[in-house]
């Protein structure tokens, strides 16, 4: 049985371009705390501290116990946040036959994509990501269930 077309709307596809580019913030932070190169992907710590990071809250590590934990940014209001510079991202994607891959797109191009593209059909990959992501994968993922 095939999927009846589906397309993200304008604002999920404007939450899901926003939720990629604060992963992609985080992933330098999470590879300087932890002291890791290369994938973060397959490391369970990693992902845990990144998840942390996302929600907003502040990591703090302690090298000399090798301990790594958490708190709410507000037990520590005299912390300044300082916005990390990334690469600007190169987003392939491909639909269909998988025979051509479209790109490189920035953030800003893919958002307006986005809409049109069938969420069942769409193939991502950009360099933070280890393998090609179905769309409909990263919309379960990281758009919020009405």
């Amino acid at each position: 049985m095939k999927l009846i077309n589906q397309c993200l709307t304008r604002k999920e596809a404007s939450i899901l371009c926003q939720t990629i580019s604060k992963i992609e913030q985080t992933r330098p932070r999470v590879q300087e705390i932890l002291h890791i190169e290369g994938n973060l992907g397959d490391n369970k710590l990693a992902n845990r501290v990144a998840s942390e990071l996302l929600r907003g809250n502040i990591i703090r590590v302690d090298n000399k116990r090798m301990t790594v934990s958490n708190h709410s940014f507000n037990k520590f209001p005299e912390i300044v946040f300082q916005p990390v510079e990334i690469e600007q991202l190169e987003i392939y994607f491909v639909t269909g036959s998988k025979d051509r891959a479209h790109g490189p797109l920035d953030l800003h191009q893919l958002e307006q994509l986005l809409p049109e593209l069938d969420i069942y059909d769409t193939y991502i990959f950009y360099r933070g990501l280890n393998e090609w992501k179905p769309l409909d994968e990263l919309k379960q993922k990281y758009l919020p269930t009405r």
